[in-house]
């Protein structure tokens, strides 16, 4: 799987990260969640790569997001998006 990524800084719930296809602009989730959830702000953005068959830890975050001018923390978002994963 290859998509993209915005983590959020949410009031009383910390860093939460949003993962959605690669042909969705990072700005146009941003609008949506802000339109719904004022005080939701996003903190670091970029792509992601998780394969089918690899296991958990295998998660890739890289890269930025032009549209929001936000860079993406690898090792950081790995987490929180394989935490993210593994909760469900």
């Amino acid at each position: 799987m290859f998509g993209k990524y915005v983590v959020f800084d949410w009031p009383g719930k910390g860093e939460i990260p949003v993962v959605f296809p690669a042909s969705v602009f990072h700005h146009d989730i941003t609008a949506s969640i802000n339109g719904k959830f004022p005080g939701v702000e996003p903190v670091r953005a970029g792509f992601v790569e998780l394969a089918t068959w690899m296991d958990l830890g295998q998660i890739r975050c890289y890269g930025e997001s032009r549209t929001l001018k936000l860079h993406s923390d690898s090792n950081i978002d790995s987490l929180l998006i394989e935490t993210m994963i593994k909760e469900d």
